[in-house]
Order: C-alpha cells, then sequence, then structure tokens
C-alpha cells in the first residue's frame, strides 16, 4: 500500500512539474529586441517609436498572418528596444508547426523581415526545463544534458531520444554566429 501511494505521490508531482514548466515556457512569450535606426544609420536614443510585429507564413503565393501587434517602444540611451510578443495558444501551434517569419514596420518602412529560427536545445536539463528549449550559453563544453547548437550527432548521448524525438533528426541545427 505504502508502494503505491510512494509511486502515486511521485507521479503526481511529476506531472505537476511538467504541466507547470510547460504553462511558464508557453506564457514566455517571444522576446523581440533591436537598434532603431533613423535614415542617417544614427540610433535614435530615447525616443518613442511606433512599431509593426507581424508573424505570418507563406500559404501558397499569400502571406497567413499569425499574429499582428501595433506598439509604440521607447528606446535606450544606445537606441536599444525590447519587446515581447504573446501569441495566443492557437497561434504558438501555427509558430511551431510552420516556417513563421517575422517583419517588423515602421510606418510603411520595413525595418526587418526575417524567418524565425531556433537556437540551442536543452536535451534533458534535469531542473524542470522542457526537452528541447533554448538557452543562451556562452562557454564552447556544453553542462551535462545540454547540446551546443553547432550542428553536430547527438545520437550516442544519454537523453538523446527525447530531443531526437523532437527535432526529427539527430544532428542539431548549426546556430554558429546567431544569437537570440
Amino acid at each position: 500500500m505504502k508502494t503505491k501511494l510512494l509511486l502515486t505521490s511521485l507521479i503526481f508531482c511529476l506531472l505537476t512539474t511538467t504541466i507547470y514548466a510547460q504553462t511558464v515556457a508557453s506564457t514566455a512569450g517571444i522576446a523581440v529586441q533591436g537598434i532603431a535606426r533613423d535614415s542617417n544609420n544614427t540610433a535614435r536614443i530615447n525616443q518613442n517609436v511606433s512599431l509593426t510585429f507581424l508573424i505570418y507564413y507563406l500559404n501558397g503565393p499569400n502571406e497567413a498572418t499569425v499574429l499582428s501587434q501595433n506598439v509604440t517602444v521607447t528606446t535606450d540611451s544606445f537606441g536599444v528596444f525590447s519587446h515581447i510578443l504573446n501569441p495566443a495558444p492557437d497561434q504558438n501551434a501555427v509558430i511551431a508547426n510552420f516556417n513563421c517569419n517575422l517583419r517588423i514596420s515602421e510606418g510603411q518602412t520595413v525595418i526587418t523581415d526575417e524567418a524565425l529560427k531556433a537556437v540551442p536545445y536543452a536535451i534533458a536539463a534535469s531542473n524542470g526545463v522542457p526537452t528541447g528549449s533554448i538557452m543562451p550559453f556562452m562557454g564552447t563544453t556544453a553542462p551535462p544534458g545540454w547540446v551546443i547548437c553547432d550542428g553536430q550527432d547527438f545520437s550516442s548521448l544519454p537523453g538523446s531520444e527525447a530531443l531526437s524525438a523532437l527535432l526529427g533528426a539527430t544532428n542539431v541545427p548549426n546556430l554558429s554566429g546567431m544569437f537570440l
């Protein structure tokens, strides 16, 4: 009886932790940061800038909008702005399953129109971080349970099955020289 109770309690704790981690991960949003510049390529310091953030994918020749937000951001003393896009759960599913782009524009001027990209994945961080999580890392040797995205084959590493199932491949993407 004690064994069944202990096992049930363990499963409940594991399930609760997993649900919490997935909830936190899905509500974190997409952080966008950039430098606002004028037509002379000079940083726009301490200014309010009205931007449109558009996440979309191509549906044949047409663009299918996933998320569109018009916001006013304030730049800092270096011209840097930050904003978090918060897609709804159904929008997250579209972003995860389609090759989406992020277009940022000010009025009619398109500032950037780039594909959304992924960066380093966790195989199993053993700290509540879900498999496949993207984390910034500075170093040349990944901590246990992590893989640096440099195109390497990770199939021989312990715990690689979950990441392989998530990626549908046994090589991590090569994201050398990219940043979050």
